[in-house]
């Protein structure tokens, strides 16, 4: 997966080389994408252990394999992906507040709380809020909303965790999602554009290139 073309090798080996993960959990992350975590699947087709049923413990739908519990659970999606999903959001939300002088000092994401809106003379910034325009459209809620006064420019940024497999089908779906709210922001606050980033951290720890449209 590293190789292909629309994978950022640098940036998907860089929790490597940042240091900032204890050893412990570095270790366990290579675990999970070397896939010798012992799941049932595992268990049974790998340590061919006899009498294992290799159903999620969970869900009880689908084979327990590394990807499933990923990704693909449908016990956890309610709770688990939704959290991991908001704490990537959050991550970027603060990252764009501070830059634009909403706060003083960077805070830890698991207690950052986006406040749903914050404006002052240089930028705008929504938190999962729905974007008002004069025509209705369906697809108006991005993660983040951010308009940059001064240069007259709009990004719709929206989060996405997929499998590998489903990158690229993803990246598509979020595009294509946006493109009549872009449209119509761009009109209705006479910016010179808007441009969509979906921001895809693949469950295995690889990093799609962002994609923008203008």
């Amino acid at each position: 997966m590293l190789s292909q073309e629309y994978v950022d090798c640098i940036l998907s080996n860089l929790w490597l080389r940042h240091g900032s993960l204890f050893p412990e959990t570095e270790g366990f992350a290579v675990a999970i994408q070397d896939r010798v975590i012992a799941t049932k699947v595992y268990r049974k087709r790998i340590l061919q252990e006899h009498g294992i049923d290799d159903r999620c413990r969970r869900c009880r739908e689908a084979p327990e394999t590394i990807e499933h519990i990923i990704a693909g659970c449908s016990s956890l999606a309610r709770v688990e992906y939704l959290k991991r999903h908001n704490d990537v959001a959050k991550i970027i939300h603060q990252r764009i507040a501070l830059k634009f002088g909403f706060l003083e000092e960077e805070r830890p994401y698991y207690i950052y709380q986006p406040a749903p809106v914050l404006e002052n003379d240089k930028a705008k910034i929504y938190w999962d809020r729905s974007i008002r325009t004069d025509l209705t459209i369906m697809a108006n809620r991005p993660d983040v909303m951010m308009m940059d006064k001064k240069k007259k420019i709009a990004f719709l940024i929206d989060v996405a965790i997929p499998l590998n497999h489903n990158l690229r089908s993803t990246q598509a779906e979020k595009i294509n999602k946006y493109v009549a709210l872009a449209e119509e922001l761009k009109a209705l606050f006479h910016l010179d554009c808007v441009r969509i980033i979906p921001v895809s951290c693949l469950a295995l720890e690889l990093y799609q290139e962002p994609l923008k449209l203008v």
